[in-house]
């Protein structure tokens, strides 16, 4: 922790303020434009074959400029250098919805790849709704990123159920039915990321709905 005494004041004090939180800023978008084009150029190269023009580039200066903030941030904090800055960045309130929506997520997903999601629905929702509930989060959002696990984890190889039901309805073999996998898992993820940065998106119809 940083001393109070050697905290700047005045003029200084909030220029040293407004500083840090544009390499807050710059941080944490940083990491999530890297991400991004990460798992773009991922999808571009298997489903087009060539990747993503600029891409790698793209990701280079990005590791730097990510690197460079991270240490301003790191110094300014007084803390260790961790992957956490948009997290420390949110309100006490957004970071226990985000913390119980990462463990729903979870808890589904990995369910889903043993066991049918019928079955991972009736032992986990008696469980979460409580949790959902306390935290204040809009279950038709819950729901729909519930759904979305579920998808993913019945697809996920090697035990996820859909992926014995592909197979026996369209007659393939299981190493085939695996490999055309990847491009749907990755919808789904990035469909994923962006309901949990953007939930309006799922709630604009419901909201619209209720006036």
């Amino acid at each position: 922790m940083q001393d109070s005494k050697s905290v700047p004041f005045g003029f200084l004090g909030k220029t040293d303020c407004a500083i840090g939180r544009i390499e807050a800023w710059i941080l944490g978008w940083g990491i999530i434009l890297k991400a991004t084009n990460t798992i773009a150029n991922v999808f571009g190269q298997y489903v087009f074959n060539p990747s993503i023009y600029f891409s790698e580039e793209l990701n280079e200066f990005l590791i730097v400029i990510v690197t460079f903030m991270g240490l301003g941030y790191a110094t300014r904090k007084g803390i260790h250098i961790r992957m956490s800055a948009i997290y420390d960045a949110l309100p006490v309130r957004m970071r226990k919805g985000l913390m119980v929506l990462l463990a729903v997520n979870t808890a589904f997903f990995v369910g889903c790849m043993f066991v049918d999601s019928i079955v991972v629905s009736l032992i986990l929702m008696p469980i979460f709704a409580p949790i959902i509930k306390a935290a204040g989060l809009d279950p038709v959002l819950v729901g729909v990123l519930i759904t979305l696990q579920v998808a993913i984890g019945a697809a996920t190889p090697p035990f996820g159920c859909n992926l014995f039901t592909a197979i026996e309805v369209f007659r393939r073999p299981f190493v085939e039915v695996v490999l055309g996998v990847p491009p749907f898992l990755i919808i789904l993820l990035i469909a994923t990321g962006l309901l949990v940065a953007f939930p309006q998106i799922t709630l604009f119809l419901p909201e619209l709905a209720s006036r």
